[in-house]
């Protein structure tokens, strides 16, 4: 797997400019089930080469004086376009996403995702975080 010093020097600007790569120990929370899912297709669109490089909880990005949002995922495409995925399961409460929304209208130059899986960990539909 790439980490962030191994991506590119203008993708690693535009992460510094919003993000804290975040410090990594073994006792830090893992990925869920359905993240574990997600995980799956995403090393799948790795190896289909759709993906450059992904990275699980692998910042924090600022959203207002003290609220901060760790997407799920960070993906970078090969054309040098990060996402951020954010997983989710079968049933969706709106506070959920409410700091995905926030942060897509906050950064409005990237693109945030939510995917959501059924209960047997399949992908039922995804869709762009549109910011308001």
């Amino acid at each position: 797997m790439i980490k962030l010093k191994d991506l590119p020097e203008d993708v690693r600007r535009r992460i510094n400019i919003v993000a804290t790569p975040s410090e990594r120990t073994p006792k830090e929370r893992q990925p869920n089930k359905t993240e574990r899912a997600h995980m799956k297709k995403l090393e799948v669109w790795r190896l289909q080469k759709i993906v450059v490089w992904y990275a699980y909880e692998p910042m924090k990005i600022k959203c207002a004086p003290s609220m901060y949002y760790i997407p799920d995922f960070a993906v970078l495409y090969p054309d040098n376009r990060l996402y951020f995925h954010e997983v989710k399961g079968p049933f969706i409460r709106d506070r959920a996403l409410h700091k995905v929304y926030l942060a897509a209208k906050v950064y409005e130059h990237f693109n945030f995702w939510v995917f959501q899986y059924d209960d047997k960990y399949a992908l039922t539909k995804y869709y762009k975080v549109a910011h308001v």
